[in-house]
């Protein structure tokens, strides 16, 4: 019975690498073979093939299924899987795997729509390098003129994931919309936020378009060790 149950599992294993994998790369061994020659040329050719395919399928596999996909963590476990691959590199990896990205789910290939695509969605050289945004008032992440600074709106639960209630509770969260306020540029995401009763505490404002995540915590909460 153990030996059953030994390849029964293995089985579903190997059906669900194979599943994931038909999902990142439909068109199968070309697309990949497509994908990794552009890299290659984007990395001058500084690799060897073989090994630079490797470390690009595990890589498209992680975005694909990793609900974290900031830049930070994306460009670690690239590293972490290659000791040889630069920071820099990885970084061209990592805006190589968001463009292909938005081509799939767009359906274009149009420059300038995925660059305001990304830039929204992703993060970008935009907005400020800062834990709390300038001329902002008010108490931080819980005034709409005072929101949390996060690098992309895909930062926005990363961020959220970090607080824990001051009673060291988890909590839940449930986007209500977005906003604007005449001291900051661009919209303001709105998020009510709940303890792991589902009880109300409180909204929390985020400000997506900067340069890095906040690491200043709203009043009432704590950081999650």
């Amino acid at each position: 019975m153990g030996i059953f149950n030994y390849f029964k599992r293995k089985k579903e294993k190997n059906e669900i690498a194979d599943n994931l994998f038909k999902e990142v790369f439909p068109r199968d061994k070309n697309e990949i073979t497509e994908d990794v020659s552009k890299l290659s040329n984007l990395l001058n050719h500084n690799y060897i093939l073989s090994k630079l395919e490797i470390l690009y399928v595990q890589a498209a596999a992680y975005f694909h299924i990793t609900k974290d996909k900031t830049e930070k963590n994306i460009v670690r476990y690239i590293m972490k899987n290659d000791n040889n691959f630069s920071e820099g590199d990885a970084k061209k990896m990592y805006k190589f795997l968001v463009t292909r990205s938005l081509q799939k789910n767009l359906g274009t290939k149009d420059k300038k729509l995925i660059d305001s695509f990304s830039k929204g969605v992703f993060g970008g050289d935009v907005g400020y390098d800062l834990d709390e945004i300038p001329d902002s008032y008010g108490e931080f992440g819980l005034d709409v003129t005072n929101p949390i600074p996060v690098k992309g709106i895909i930062s926005n639960e990363v961020y959220l994931k970090r607080l824990i209630t001051a009673q060291e509770k988890n909590i839940q969260w449930e986007r209500e919309g977005s906003t604007e306020a005449e001291n900051i540029e661009n919209k303001i995401d709105i998020y009510k936020i709940y303890d792991s009763d589902k009880n109300f505490i409180c909204k929390l404002f985020i400000s997506p378009y900067h340069k890095r995540i906040s690491n200043r915590i709203p009043k009432g909460f704590l950081l999650k060790n």
